[in-house]
């Protein structure tokens, strides 16, 4: 059986003690701008830093062999990996969900978009929009929405993976399931052949309570709203698709779990 790797700072070599410290500054430096990616809506649709915790991931990634062992990192563990032998690039291709990810090709958690509207017109032709991007390849929409608030108050939902305008707003699908329960659960939303026994779940999805009430309360007489379930193999395009209008862009991340979550509600809701 191989010697597991040992090290110890009186006897170690300063060849090695700088790259300890490169690899340090270089993950310090990825996770602190991590978080501008998701900013600026261009990826890590989830992103926790691992700040205090770099000592204990420099140490495992240095004592991990490639040829041996099997290196099962979690969320917080972006030192981990670029101490055990990730780059710098295929870090930032996992953030950004690029196909040539080493880790999932190109795929992430879904990612709730919503863009927010001052006329009831933008968000339905911001969609047509992304369905060119999508059938370039670009991003895979697994549910949209376009929701209205007219100037009495009411909401009405266009249901952009079925067909026609939801008058007194009947909602389905996964995006039905948010709608009638996280988002707009005192609008008079129907929840169609759901149910009410299954708005608990969504209500218990995790959703991101803050990211819930920017933009509820963005969504004011008068305005629109695109709603997006999906992913994205090239954000940068598909933000250059919606540069033309004028609205406000809100993202957060759906783990897989509210995910699974959400299908199998809909698959039990007979």
């Amino acid at each position: 059986m191989e010697k597991r790797k040992e090290f110890k700072l009186d006897t170690v070599d300063k060849e090695t003690l700088q790259k300890w410290y490169y690899l340090m500054v270089l993950g310090r430096k990825l996770d602190e701008r991590a978080p501008n990616y998701l900013k600026q809506a261009l990826g890590w649709s989830y992103h926790a830093p691992y700040a205090g915790h770099d000592g204990i991931q420099l140490a495992i990634g240095q004592t991990f062999n490639r040829d041996t062992d099997h290196l099962f990192p979690y969320y917080r563990d972006m030192l981990t990996a670029i101490s055990s032998g990730l780059t710098a690039e295929e870090i930032i291709y996992n953030g950004i969900s690029k196909a040539t990810d080493v880790a999932g090709g190109g795929r992430h958690m879904s990612n709730l978009v919503v863009l927010t509207f001052d006329d009831t017109h933008q968000a339905g032709e911001a969609f047509e929009a992304l369905k060119k991007a999508q059938s370039s390849g670009y991003l895979k929409i697994d549910d949209a929405a376009v929701i209205v608030k007219q100037e009495s108050g009411k909401v009405d939902i266009k249901n952009q993976l079925d067909t026609g305008v939801k008058k007194g707003a009947v909602a389905g699908g996964l995006l039905g399931l948010l709608l009638a329960s996280v988002f707009f659960p005192l609008a008079g939303l129907a929840i169609g052949a759901i149910g009410g026994a299954l708005v608990g779940k969504a209500l218990d999805l995790g959703v991101d309570q803050k990211f819930v009430r920017d933009v509820t309360e963005t969504l004011t007489p008068g305005t629109s709203a695109l709603f997006v379930i999906g992913s994205s193999t090239h954000p940068e395009a598909v933000l250059a698709v919606l540069r033309p209008f004028q609205g406000t862009i809100y993202q957060t991340s759906l783990p897989t779990e509210s995910m699974e979550a959400l299908h199998e509600a809909l698959k039990n809701k007979e």
